[in-house]
This record gives C-alpha cells, structure tokens and sequence, in this order.
C-alpha cells in the first residue's frame, strides 16, 4: 500500500502475526478471535492473566491484548509480572473505560498502549502493527 491507511479491505495486514489474546468474558473472546483471524492473524486464548503469564512466548507471540479486569490475576498484574520476566513485547490494553486512574495505572504497569472496546477493526489493526513495526526496530 502506498499510504499508511489500513483499510479492511486488505484482510491480511496482519498475516504472520501471532497475538495472545487475555480475556474472560466469552463473547469478547469471540469478537476479537474472529476480527484479528479476519485481518490474517492467528490467535491464542488466555481468560485471565495467570494463565497469559504461563502461555506467552516472545518467541511465538508478537503482541499481547490484555483485558484490565479478569478473575485471578487482572491484566495490570499479569503486565507487571511479564515485563519483571523480561518479556518486551507489546502489550495493548483493552478495556471498557478508559478514566486518569486507569491509565495511570497501565502505564505504571507496562502496558504500551489501550484500545477501548467496543473497538474498530481498522484501528485494533493499525494499533497493532504501529507497535510490532516499532517493536521490530529495537
């Protein structure tokens, strides 16, 4: 593409792309399934952020989409303890509200950046490629 626009129609902008998905409400899951597998990516499923922290792999994953408020560990949690691993690759929030407190607390946290929901597909993509672009750079 000759512009940065990413457009809908051109469904494998993220082929290649390997996201962790951290969520635990079902219907969410499914939504964000079905959009980033529309956009080329494969997706792996965590529904809470303990299980996230024993599933990611920098190796496999090239970002990580972390919901904030999920049972056992919270996403904030679970971003600490990945970035305490050494683990740098991007993390995007996805989250219902977005308040000072919150994104306070994201930043303290590791999270790069947050997307919320309900998101469009076009900007979840654009998100994630500006971050694995960066990330690829360093």
């Amino acid at each position: 593409m000759s512009n940065s626009t990413i457009t809908l129609e051109n469904i494998t902008q993220l082929a290649g792309h390997k996201i962790l998905v951290v969520e635990d409400n079902a219907m969410n899951i499914l939504v964000a399934k079905k959009t980033l597998e529309n956009l080329g990516a494969i997706v792996d499923i965590a529904t809470n952020g303990l299980e996230a922290l024993k599933m990611v792999d920098p190796m496999r994953h090239s970002v990580v989409l972390m919901d904030l408020n999920m049972p056992v560990m919270d996403g904030y949690e679970s971003s600490r303890k990945m970035r305490e691993l050494n683990i740098t690759i991007p993390i995007i929030a996805i989250s219902a509200c977005i308040q000072n407190e919150v994104e306070e607390n994201v930043k303290k946290s590791g999270i790069n950046e947050i997307i919320v929901k309900p998101f469009l597909p076009d900007e979840l993509c654009k998100t994630i490629l500006n971050h694995t672009i960066n990330a690829s750079k360093y």
